[in-house]
Order: structure tokens, then sequence, then C-alpha cells
């Protein structure tokens, strides 16, 4: 990851409704930014070390995967005495079709901070050149930062904070390796079967058994990316035996086989 980042000025330009630019830069330590404001909404992904934000009511400290949003004309001053990596997102002022700015601007009207795990799979595609590559790079960029703005939307859904469903989340990601039946699930949570696969459709819009296939292959793509493990390895790794199961289940979720996207995300970044 530390290759990725650079002491850069200036965020990347994007310029495509919503987003405006976008960065992953390290700040040196004792940084300081005295208060200023923007005419637009900006956020701040804090993904190593500790930064420190003051939006009106003191310094606030926000560590690893804590994320600030500040929303246009709002004043805010930043420091850090050791310093810190970030990822940063400028929203743009034009609308766009699906309402996307109309839903960040909406949810996040006062300045809010959040936590938010930064996926694995969102690193590969935002060095800060990505959009002088190739067009398929400059498609994943934008790929990327939408799956991103939609995750942080969710994070202030009604029931985003729901303890059944962190509860649930935690539990599946601590079985990437083996299939969970809706009845074990359920027992953990205490509801019935019908309960569960109700929480599960309101909250991930899919099935217990779906939510957990989804969550199994997105680890398996973020292995087969960031190692050189073989196809039979990353299969095994996420609980299939079967590794033409496995090809078919990917592909099915991902668009490719295992290979074809290793082969396609490598080459895009190449």
């Amino acid at each position: 990851m530390t290759q990725l980042f650079g002491d850069l000025a200036q965020f990347p330009k994007v310029d495509c409704p919503p987003w405006a630019g976008y960065s992953l830069l390290r700040r040196q330590p004792d940084f300081f930014m005295s208060a200023h404001k923007h005419g637009y909404v900006q956020l701040i992904h804090v993904l190593d070390g500790e930064l420190e934000v003051d939006f009106g009511s003191g310094w606030q400290a926000l560590r690893q995967n804590d994320v600030h949003v500040q929303p246009a004309g709002r004043p805010h001053a930043l420091r850090s005495r050791g310093g810190y990596a970030q990822f940063g997102l400028n929203f743009g002022r034009r609308p766009d079709e699906r309402g996307l700015l109309a839903a960040v601007t909406e949810t996040f009207a006062r300045s809010t901070t959040l936590h938010l795990p930064f996926r694995e799979a969102w690193y590969l595609p935002l060095p800060p050149d990505v959009a002088r590559r190739s067009r398929a790079a400059w498609l994943r960029l934008l790929s990327t930062l939408d799956d991103y703005t939609v995750a942080l939307l969710e994070t202030q859904a009604p029931d985003a904070h729901d303890p059944r469903t962190q509860r649930l989340l935690a539990y599946l990601n601590e079985n990437l390796t083996r299939r969970v039946s809706v009845a074990e699930a359920a027992q953990l949570l205490h509801q019935s079967r019908a309960a569960l696969q109700r929480l599960c459709r309101r909250h991930f819009r899919c099935g217990l058994a779906h939510l957990h296939e989804r969550l199994r292959l997105d680890h398996a793509a973020s292995h087969l990316l960031r190692t050189s493990a073989t196809i039979t390895e990353c299969a095994a790794l996420c609980g299939y035996a079967d590794v033409y199961h496995f090809s078919r289940a990917f592909k099915r979720v991902h668009g490719l086989s295992p290979q074809a996207y290793r082969r396609a995300q490598r080459d895009a970044l190449a």
C-alpha cells in the first residue's frame, strides 16, 4: 500500500459528476492547515496514522478507517503531530443523473465523522495517475468511486448500526473459509430463519447465502490481486473444494473468471 501514496498538493481531477477529484497521499509529521472552507463537499478517510479535525467544537481525533465529511461552505482546520495517510474525495458542484450528489449533500448536511473500513479492492484502482493510464483503468476508477460513495451513504442508513447486522457481518467475515447455513446464523442471532432472511434482504438486498457468497468471493478477488496464489489455493481459501464451482461463482459475481479477472486488473495498472 505504501507505494501508492505521494506528497501531493492537489487532488487529481476526475470532473465526472458527482466527483471532482480524489487523492491517496501521506501528510508529514507536524502537518497543520488553518481553518478554511470549500465550495463543495469534501471527505478525508484516514488510512494510517492520526488526524485531528476541528469543525467548530474543538479538536477531534480520527484514526485508521475514520472518515471526516465536510459540507460545502463549512470551515474546518486540520492537524497531525505524527503524520497520516489518507484517501480524499472532493465532490463537484454539478448534479449527476442518479442523484448521488444530492444524496451525499442531504445525508451529510452537517460536519460528520464516521467509521468505514477501507476495502482492499479499493486500493488498486486508485493510484494518483490512474486517469492517464487507459480507458479501462478510467472506468475502473469511476466504478470504485461509485462503490465507495454508496458504501459511505450506507453507513448512515437507518439500520446501518443495527447490532444484529453488525453481529451477522462479523460472524460471516470470521467464517469465509466455509459455508454458513441460515439455521446456524439464525441460532447465533436468536432469530427465526424467516426473520433473519428479512433482515438480510432489507439491509443487504439479498438472502444470507448470497451475502456470504459475495463476502467470500470479494475476499477471493482481493487475494488474487494481492498475492501470487493459484486459483486452486484461492478456491480453498474461500471454502470451495471444487475449482470449477468456484470459477463459476466468481464469474457470476465479478463478471470474469478468476484468471481473467487477475489478468485484466493487473494489465490495467501495468
